[in-house]
């Protein structure tokens, strides 16, 4: 396994999508099957695959660091030919980065995959396009470490009611949060022309909030944006953002320029109405408070871990009202 990357990737699993115990949605048990962990290992491969397309905006069949949002020294690590760009290949060595996403993902428990409702390899494949439906779209935007999948009880939810749904994919999603909303803002303006919508929803989880919040404020989102539901995201810090040098990290620590920047006036943008729904068994997001915004509805979930927010009745119930006009 490539050394600077597993090295960077144990490091970020501890401020990660949540998981401080084995399972990334929660405590149900029971390992995959053999059939499973296969379909998982497949779907992942071709997540990858569409994933360096999608990235590769100039259709050179490399990766520049502007185009990967990856840290400096990550990045440099990777280049293992040194020509300023990353293959996919250098990308998923023979057991390196898609073994080591694989392995991530894989702790999702027999009982999840039947929680989810269809096959694994379903929950795992790229899809950037937004969903059917008539209602205001919605776009996911993922945390630190996250994958689409964690988000799939909240997607169901969200297609009974008829709501088209969209996934900003930016895995590993461990830089810098100013380069994640330029892409959340190419993403929202992309749904918007698909589905003719005037505005989109979001949903954000973890960092993800700070990317949306990053966008609604600097980048003209909150006159693109109706609503904004954050689960568990650290708007004041978390002190867990000190175990990983990341860029993404560093900006989540308490007091960090960036978030003094973020929250300074008002912590809410003027003609977006926010929801912060946070855990009150959160792990990671320490202290509790840091949800917390002025200007919001603050709800907390008393049961929820930073990983099991996705799958309690009491945020589905928060992030409807939320939602709601």
């Amino acid at each position: 396994m490539n050394k600077i990357l597993g090295s960077v990737l144990g490091a970020l699993l501890l401020v990660g999508c949540g998981q401080s115990g084995p399972s990334p949605l929660g405590a149900l048990s029971g390992p995959l099957s053999a059939q499973s962990a296969d379909a998982l290992t497949g779907a992942v491969s071709r997540a990858d695959q569409a994933r360096f397309a999608q990235l590769d905006t100039n259709h050179d069949g490399r990766l520049s660091l502007a185009e990967t949002g990856l840290p400096e020294s990550t990045f440099a690590g990777l280049d293992q030919n040194r020509d300023g760009g990353l293959s996919l290949a250098e990308l998923t060595p023979d057991t390196g980065f898609e073994s080591e996403r694989a392995q991530i993902a894989s702790q999702l428990s027999e009982g999840q995959a039947q929680l989810l409702g269809f096959p694994l390899d379903q929950a795992l494949t790229l899809n950037t396009a937004p969903s059917q439906g008539q209602g205001t779209p919605v776009v996911f935007v993922p945390g630190y470490l996250d994958f689409e999948v964690y988000f799939t009880v909240l997607k169901h939810d969200l297609a009974a009611q008829g709501r088209p749904t969209s996934y900003l994919e930016i895995f590993p999603n461990v830089g810098d949060i100013n380069v994640a909303a330029a892409a959340l803002k190419k993403q929202v303006e992309a749904v918007r022309a698909q589905t003719g919508a005037a505005k989109v929803d979001l949903v954000a989880h973890s960092m993800g909030g700070l990317i949306a919040m990053t966008y609604l404020k600097d980048l003209g989102g909150s006159a693109e944006v109706a609503h904004l539901v954050s689960l568990a995201s650290p708007y004041h810090g978390t002190i867990a953002a000190h175990f990983s040098p990341t860029k993404g990290a560093v900006e989540m620590r308490p007091g960090s320029p960036f978030l003094k920047a973020l929250m300074a006036g008002s912590e809410t943008p003027a003609g977006v109405k926010v929801t912060s729904i946070r855990g009150g068994m959160d792990e990671l997001i320490i202290p509790h408070s840091s949800p917390i915004l002025q200007g919001a509805d603050n709800e907390l979930v008393p049961s929820a871990m930073h990983g099991t927010i996705f799958l309690e009745s009491a945020t589905r119930k928060y992030m409807d009202a939320g939602l709601a006009h």
